[in-house]
C-alpha cells in the first residue's frame, strides 16, 4: 500500500538528501507565504491572500497522476510502485500526458467561493486559471470543449482513484472552466487579469523560492528615507525643495520635473521610503553609475540593492570578485534579482514592462509591482511608441495597486495629458529648476564648419554629435585630415572596442588639462557621464537636442558671450527614420526664440512644451505612433506573447541581432570550439553525477567551474560582436543561423571607423 511520501514532486533530492514529495513542497510554499505576509500583508488584500493560499495548496496536487509519477521514478532510475504505473487511459486518448496544473485544478471545489465572504464566482475563475497556468504551458488540442473533455477523462480514470489513496478527503470536481485565458473573447478578461496576475504571480514567486531551497520570496525591507536622511546628516546637507516635496508625497503617484544636479536620485529614494522599490533608467551605463552611487552612500544596507539588466551578471561577477566572492555568489544574487526579491532593484524597463503586454510569464512582475514603488527616470529619452507602452503599463500598475514616480529634466506635456485622460491620479508640483545658466545656443544652416571645430580643439574639449553613423564617419574622416586629436564613437563598434572608447571619452572630460575632439552619435546623449567645453551638433528633435546639451557644461555655470552650443540645421533625419520630420521642423521653428542669449533650465522646459504641446502635435505621425501603440496595447489579448517576446517588442528590438565582422571570423571560430569542448565536458559530468545516489559535491564543483569558464568564453565571443538590425541596408550575413546567438557577416571591421557597409549604395543608419 502506497502512502503520501511516495508521491514525488521532482526527481532531485533536496539539500538534506531527502526526496521532495508533493506534500513537503506544498508545505514549504505555505510557510513561505506566511513569511511573505509578515512583510507585505498590509499591501496585499485579504481576498488575494486567501486566493494565493488556495492556489499554493492545490497547485501541485495534479502531479499525483500516474504519467507524471512514472516519469519521475524513471528519472531516478527506479521502478514506480505498482499503483503508480502509467494508466492505459493516455494510450487510448493518444496523448503522452497532461500538464499537471490542469489536473491540479480539477480538485478545486466549484462551490468554494460560496463559503468565502470576500470572494465571488469570478474569483473561482482566477484561482483555477492561476493553478492551470502556473507553469505557462498550454495544452493541446486548443479547442476548449475537446481539451476539457480530455481533462475530465483523465481525471475520472486516473486521478480520481489515485487521489483516494493520497488523501481520502480530496475530491475530483471536474470544473467546467479550466482556463479563462483560453477564451480570447471573454469580456471579463481585462477586468479579471490584474487579480489573476497577482494570484498567479505570487504563486510563481513562492514556487520558485521553494524549488530553489535556498531561495527567498522577499528580502527584509529597508527604510530608504531614513538612510538618505542619515547620509545627509553625516555630510551636513539639507533637503532641497525637490527632495522635500518627494518625501512629502511618499505613497502617492507623482510626476516631477527637476533640473540635472537637483539630487533626483535621493528624491526618488525618499519617495520610495519603506516600500519595495524599482528604479529604472534607459541606459545600462547610467544604471551602473546609479547603482554604485546608492551603494557607496549606504542608502540601503549591504545586499539590499541589486542591479538587473542584460549585462548585470557580468557586472555583479566582477563586483563579487573584488570582494573575494565566488562566481556562484554572483549567480545566486542574479537569480534572486530575476525573481525580484531585493528591497531595491535598479534596472532597465525591459526587465519590468513585459507585464504591460499581459504576457505569459510576466505575472510575477505584475504581482510584485502591485505592492511596490516604481521610479521611471528620464522618460523623455524614450520613443513615442515606448512611452505609450510605459503609460499603458502605469495604467495597469494603478489597477494592480502599485505606485509610480516619473522624474525628468524636461517633460513633454502630452505625457501628463495622457495620464490625466486615463483618470490615473498623480500629483505634479511646479518644476524645480536650478538658476545656474549652463548654455548659450546658436543655430546655423548647412554643414559643420570643420576649420572652426579643429581650431576650437587647440584649447578646448570638443564634442561633435551627428544624427547617423554614416554622417559621423564622414565628419571623422574630414577632421582627421587636419588633426590626429580626434576619435570616433558610435554603435557600429564591436563591444570590446566600444567599451574602451566609452572609457576613453569619459576619462578625457575628467581631465580639463587635455584637449581634443570626439565625434559621436546620439549614443552618448544620456548614457555617459561626460562634460565637454563646447558642443557642435546636427539639429535633432527638441528632446534629443536638450539631452545633447547635457553633455556640455554638465555641472558648470557658463557666462561667456560666445555660444557653447552650435547647432547646424543639416535636415539629416534619415528620411524620418531617425527623427520624425514634423517634430524636427517644430523643433527648428521654436529653437530660434532661444538663440544668441542665455538658455536657462526654465527656457528648456518652455521649449519642450512648445514643441510637444498636445494640441500642436496631434496630427503628426509622431503622435499617431503614440496613440496607435497605446490602442494596440489596450486591445491586445492577454497571454498573446510570452515574456521574452514581450521584452523584445518593448524596445522594438525583435529584429536586432549580434554580428561578427568578416575579419574576426577566425578568432570567433576558435572561441566557439572552446565553448563546444566545455559543453561536452559539462554534459558528461552531469550524466555521471545523475547516476550517483546523492549529488557528488566534487562533481558539482567541477561542473560549476566549467560553467563559469563557458560563460567567460561566451562573453568573450560577444565582445567581438556588433548589434545591428537584421534588415539594415548594407548588412550581409555569411551564415543565416546564429552560433551562440551570434551571426557571422561579410562586412569588414575597423577599430577606427567601425563596421563597414557592403556595396556602393549600402549604408548603416
Amino acid at each position: 500500500m502506497i502512502n503520501k511520501e511516495q508521491f514525488l514532486a521532482k526527481s532531485d533530492l533536496n539539500p538534506e538528501g531527502c526526496e521532495e514529495t508533493i506534500q513537503s513542497h506544498t508545505e514549504r510554499l505555505l510557510q513561505l507565504l506566511d513569511d511573505f505576509k509578515e512583510c507585505n500583508e498590509s499591501r496585499v488584500s485579504t481576498g488575494n491572500l486567501e486566493l494565493i493560499a488556495q492556489a499554493a495548496y492545490y497547485h501541485d496536487l495534479g502531479k499525483m497522476n500516474t504519467a507524471f509519477q512514472s516519469f519521475i521514478y524513471q528519472q531516478k532510475g527506479e521502478t514506480p510502485p505498482m499503483e503508480l504505473n502509467k494508466s492505459p487511459i493516455y494510450g487510448r486518448l493518444g496523448i503522452r500526458d497532461i500538464p499537471h496544473g490542469f489536473l491540479s485544478a480539477a480538485f478545486v471545489p466549484s462551490e468554494w467561493y460560496k463559503s468565502q465572504g470576500s470572494c465571488g464566482k469570478d474569483d473561482l475563475k482566477v484561482l483555477i486559471t492561476a493553478i492551470c497556468r502556473h507553469h505557462n504551458r498550454d495544452i493541446q488540442p486548443d479547442r476548449i470543449g475537446e481539451r476539457n473533455g480530455i481533462i475530465r477523462s483523465v481525471s475520472e480514470e486516473d486521478l480520481k482513484p489515485i487521489a483516494a489513496v493520497y488523501d481520502e478527503t480530496l475530491k475530483v470536481r471536474n470544473n467546467t472552466i479550466y482556463d479563462m485565458l483560453a477564451t480570447s473573447n471573454n469580456d471579463n478578461l481585462p477586468r479579471l487579469w490584474t487579480r489573476y496576475a497577482i494570484v498567479k504571480g505570487l504563486l510563481n514567486k513562492l514556487d520558485y523560492a521553494a524549488s530553489a531551497y535556498e531561495g527567498v520570496t522577499e528580502m527584509p525591507a529597508s527604510d530608504a528615507e531614513e538612510n538618505v536622511k542619515k547620509h545627509f546628516e553625516r555630510q551636513g546637507y539639507v533637503l532641497n525643495p525637490c527632495q522635500a516635496y518627494a518625501k512629502s508625497v511618499s505613497g502617492k503617484n507623482t510626476v516631477i520635473t527637476a533640473s540635472t544636479g537637483m539630487g533626483k536620485t535621493e528624491a526618488a529614494l525618499l519617495w520610495i521610503g519603506k516600500r519595495k522599490g524599482f528604479y529604472t533608467l534607459p541606459f545600462k551605463v547610467s544604471l551602473n553609475a546609479i547603482y554604485k552611487r546608492i551603494k557607496d552612500n549606504n542608502y540601503y544596507p549591504e545586499y539590499s540593492t541589486i542591479l538587473l539588466h542584460s549585462g548585470a551578471l557580468e557586472f555583479l561577477a566582477n563586483e563579487e570578485a573584488e570582494q573575494d566572492q565566488s562566481f556562484e555568489s554572483a549567480v545566486k544574487k542574479y537569480e534572486n534579482a530575476k525573481q525580484l526579491s531585493f528591497p531595491l532593484t535598479v534596472c532597465t524597463i525591459d526587465q519590468l514592462f513585459a507585464f504591460a503586454y499581459r504576457a505569459k510569464g510576466s505575472e510575477l512582475i505584475a504581482a510584485t509591482l502591485s505592492y511596490s514603488a516604481l521610479v521611471i527616470d528620464e522618460i523623455q529619452s524614450y520613443s513615442p511608441d515606448i512611452v505609450a507602452k510605459l503609460l499603458y503599463g502605469l495604467e495597469l500598475l494603478h489597477k494592480l495597486g502599485g505606485i509610480f514616480m516619473i522624474m525628468t529634466a524636461t517633460l513633454p506635456p502630452f505625457i501628463a495629458d495622457a495620464l490625466s485622460a486615463k483618470d490615473i491620479p498623480f500629483d505634479r508640483p511646479a518644476p524645480f529648476f536650478t538658476q545656474t545658466v549652463r548654455h548659450r545656443v546658436t543655430l546655423k544652416d548647412g554643414d559643420f564648419n570643420y576649420e572652426e571645430i579643429t581650431a576650437a580643439a587647440l584649447n578646448k574639449q570638443v564634442l561633435v554629435l551627428c544624427n547617423t553613423v554614416s554622417k559621423a564617419v564622414e565628419v571623422y574622416k574630414k577632421i582627421a585630415e587636419s588633426t590626429d586629436k580626434v576619435n570616433l564613437l558610435h554603435s557600429r563598434f564591436i563591444a570590446a572596442d566600444r567599451a574602451k572608447k566609452e572609457l576613453d571619452i569619459t576619462s578625457l572630460t575628467k581631465d580639463k588639462t587635455k584637449h581634443g575632439i570626439w565625434i559621436a552619435t546620439q549614443l552618448v546623449e544620456a548614457s555617459l557621464d561626460i562634460d565637454f567645453d563646447i558642443l557642435y551638433t546636427e539639429m535633432s528633435t527638441a528632446d534629443s537636442l536638450i539631452q545633447r546639451m547635457g553633455r556640455c557644461f554638465r555641472g558648470r555655470a557658463y557666462s561667456a558671450e560666445a555660444p557653447n552650443i552650435i547647432v547646424y540645421n543639416t535636415k539629416n533625419t534619415a528620411g524620418g527614420r531617425i527623427y520624425d520630420n514634423e517634430i524636427y521642423d517644430r523643433s527648428v521653428k521654436y529653437l530660434s526664440e532661444y538663440t544668441e542669449k542665455p538658455f536657462t533650465e526654465a527656457d528648456k522646459q518652455a521649449y519642450i512644451e512648445q514643441v510637444f504641446a498636445t494640441d500642436g502635435i496631434k496630427k503628426t505621425e509622431y503622435y499617431k505612433r503614440f496613440e496607435n501603440t497605446y490602442r494596440v496595447m489596450s486591445e491586445m489579448d492577454s497571454a498573446y506573447f510570452d515574456a521574452s517576446e514581450a521584452r523584445r517588442r518593448l524596445r522594438g528590438i525583435e529584429d536586432t541581432i549580434c554580428v561578427i565582422p568578416f575579419n574576426l571570423h577566425e578568432e570567433a571560430y576558435q572561441i566557439t570550439q572552446e565553448i563546444d569542448k566545455l559543453t561536452s565536458k559539462i554534459n558528461a559530468l552531469s550524466r555521471l553525477s545523475a547516476k550517483l545516489p546523492q549529488k557528488d559535491q566534487a562533481a558539482m564543483r567541477n561542473i560549476s567551474y566549467l560553467k563559469r569558464c563557458k560563460s567567460d568564453y561566451i562573453r568573450t565571443l560577444r565582445r567581438l560582436t556588433v548589434s545591428v538590425n537584421r534588415y539594415s541596408r548594407g548588412l550581409s550575413l555569411s551564415k543565416k543561423e546564429p552560433i551562440y546567438d551570434c551571426y557571422f557577416s561579410n562586412n569588414y571591421y575597423s577599430n577606427v571607423t567601425g563596421l563597414d557597409a557592403v556595396g556602393e549604395t549600402g549604408e548603416f543608419i
